[in-house]
């Protein structure tokens, strides 16, 4: 069983992909620090020592320029802002608290205030984990899949020991943008525990067609997996590590790093995988390895 302990931080940032640091779910640099000097995490009874993010030298996986995308802003935990606040002053990560046992879908239907200490059990990891400047970004999803069935997790240290396909049960904060949900992992109550395996759920298949009005097909299924089928490059220089294939959806280079193809404009994939991200800009599809690009 793996178990991450982590410090306490009011929320954490949000913006575009395209990044020299990798990020949250959008790739901008956090406003969050993690408190503590660093986390003991231990997987099937073997004791590691990890690195909070606030003293790790974690770069993002891709290329790019930070001013490439638009930010989404930040994720907020029970109203804190990034002008200031505290715990005293949002009763978030005070002492004592029991978290409530809920779903996924319940967490991103908006079924609990942003600030409750939540605990989610049998959910997958689908992704290769990101580091960040707050830590690490863990993308969550239910095996079923579905609408309203994936999360990203901010965990408040560097791991590197739940690879796709770990079943986890993860205790956190919600945390609120808008439409869009997070769990924040950044306090003594809170913890993420790899508890087996299991299997990924089915990508969320997206025509084409479909993406006249992207709003109403893709917010349902953030930080899940999708697939775009028969896409074509439509723009090969939106982004460093880039490339759009309609006026509302990127291509990502968020796992693939220098390993991200290049294709020019016109040139056809058979399907595109990987976890949506929402960002200033759009959509965002990233590939977690170039099997998920199909020629």
């Amino acid at each position: 069983m793996g178990r991450t302990r982590v410090g306490w931080a009011l929320l954490v940032g949000l913006a575009g992909g395209c990044s020299e640091t990798a990020q949250g779910a959008g790739g901008s640099t956090s406003s969050a620090t993690a408190g503590g000097s660093g986390a003991d995490t231990t997987t099937d009874g073997t004791s590691t020592t990890s690195t909070t993010a606030g003293g790790s030298n974690a770069t993002g996986p891709g290329p790019g320029d930070e001013a490439c995308d638009g930010s989404s802003g930040e994720f907020e935990l029970t109203g804190a802002t990034s002008g200031g606040g505290s715990a005293e002053d949002t009763n978030a990560g005070m002492g004592g608290d029991i978290p409530v046992g809920l779903t996924v879908f319940a967490v991103r239907q908006d079924d609990v205030d942003a600030g409750t200490l939540v605990e989610i059990e049998d959910l997958v990891v689908t992704a290769p984990i990101v580091p960040t400047d707050f830590g690490s970004l863990v993308f969550l999803q239910a095996p079923e899949g579905g609408e309203y069935s994936a999360i990203t997790a901010a965990i408040a240290t560097t791991i590197d020991d739940l690879p796709m396909g770990t079943r986890v049960r993860v205790v956190g904060r919600v945390a609120r943008l808008g439409e869009l949900t997070q769990i924040v992992v950044d306090g003594a109550d809170e913890d993420i525990f790899a508890e087996g395996t299991a299997t990924l759920p089915d990508p969320f298949v997206v025509e084409l067609v479909d993406l006249g009005d992207p709003a109403a097909v893709l917010d349902p299924y953030d930080s899940a997996l999708i697939q775009v089928l028969t896409p074509q490059v439509l723009d090969d220089d939106v982004c460093a590590g880039e490339f759009a294939i309609t006026a509302q959806l990127r291509v990502d280079d968020l796992f693939l790093g220098d390993l991200a193809p290049t294709p020019a404009t016109g040139n056809q994939y058979s399907a595109i995988v990987g976890p949506l991200r929402t960002t200033g800009d759009g959509y965002e599809i990233a590939p977690r390895n170039l099997d998920d690009l199909v020629q």
